[in-house]
């Protein structure tokens, strides 16, 4: 069977993007970090952290950052609900 514009693997599937996103860190208005584009691990290693649960792939993207750099982030709460994080940073 054939999809326009699906990749084949050549192994048992074929695949097709569908979605792309990107990881978000929010902050404060008036917090020091608000004001950047970009930051690094080091920048946000001693920032307490909400994130989402572990089996959320950006959670294992923030572990991978942190563990380039040897350390880990300082974690507080851990959460299944994006909503919950964006009121706790509010």
């Amino acid at each position: 069977m054939e999809f326009p514009g699906c990749r084949s693997t050549n192994v048992f599937f074929e695949w097709k993007t569908i979605s792309r996103g990107s990881s978000v860190c929010l902050v404060r208005p008036d917090h020091p970090l608000a004001g950047k584009e970009r930051f690094t691990a080091e920048d946000v290693s001693s920032e307490h952290m909400i994130t989402l649960d572990r089996e959320f792939s950006s959670n294992r993207l923030v572990l991978n950052a942190f563990t380039h750099k040897g350390s880990s982030p300082n974690v507080r709460v851990r959460t299944d609900a994006v909503g919950f994080v964006a009121a706790f940073a509010a």
